[in-house]
Order: C-alpha cells, then sequence, then structure tokens
C-alpha cells in the first residue's frame, strides 16, 4: 500500500507521487515518489483510488489516469472518474481495480493522461483523510 497524504498538483503526462509506503515489503517498493518497482513475476490485483479536487472545474469528467508498466500505458486498464461521495461535494475518485500479469523487475506509475487536447492538470484532495492509495497484492 501506498499513499500520498497531502495536496499534489500532476500536471498532464506527469506521474502521480506517492509519499508514504504502509507496508514495508522487499518485493514491492517505492523507486522514487513516483515510481513503484516489482521485482517478483507474478499475477497481481492492483487497486487504486485518487480523490481529485473539482471545486471551479467545469468538465472534470475529462480527467484520467492510465496505468504504465516499464511506461507502457496499459490499454484496458485507463480510468476515468468512478465514484462522487456526495459527503464530500469538491470531490470525485478516480477508481482502478485490475488483475493483471506482471513480469520480474518491473516498473509501475500512474500517469495523468486526460482525454482533450486541453492541458488538464489534476489537484488531489486530501481534506478529512481522504488519501490517495494505491494497493499491490501478489495472487498468483
Amino acid at each position: 500500500t501506498f499513499l500520498q497524504t497531502q495536496l499534489v498538483n500532476v500536471g498532464l503526462n506527469e506521474c502521480f507521487p506517492f509519499n508514504i509506503t504502509d507496508i514495508y515489503n522487499d518485493d514491492i517498493f517505492l523507486t522514487n515518489p513516483t515510481t513503484i518497482k516489482v521485482n517478483k513475476s507474478g499475477v497481481y490485483h492492483i487497486i487504486y483510488k485518487i480523490p481529485v479536487n473539482i471545486e471551479g472545474k467545469k468538465n472534470p469528467i475529462e480527467q484520467s489516469i492510465g496505468l504504465y508498466i516499464n511506461n507502457v500505458l496499459q490499454k484496458n486498464i485507463q480510468r476515468t472518474f468512478g465514484a462522487i461521495d456526495p459527503t464530500y461535494k469538491n470531490c470525485m475518485s478516480i477508481i482502478g481495480d485490475d488483475i493483471i500479469y506482471i513480469p520480474e523487475n518491473t516498473l509501475l506509475q500512474l500517469k495523468n493522461n486526460g482525454f482533450s487536447n486541453k492541458s488538464k492538470n489534476i489537484t488531489s484532495y486530501n481534506k478529512e483523510g481522504r488519501s490517495a492509495n494505491i494497493n499491490i497484492v501478489k495472487i498468483g
């Protein structure tokens, strides 16, 4: 589990950073704030939830995050907004939940890859303890 507990602003084609590792694991770890290394090959369950501040945005739905493996976009694993929580009126979440095969010594990144030609920054929402997170679990 990796968390981002601070407010971050991620530009178009930039990678989403994480600042906390919840459980230390020699096989899955942060090499830098935006890159996760997976040492062992296998089938992994990857779940991520990125709360995004939508206050004042006219078209927030155009924002998306793609999963990159060794700097290659996984075409069927790209997510746009998946959940609106009425308790947090200025927040929508981009949610991904996928099972994929990952080769050994692989680098994973979540990248802001908006749909439109206009630059769309993603500003995280971190109020009320709603941190961005990614969980990577080896299942096979």
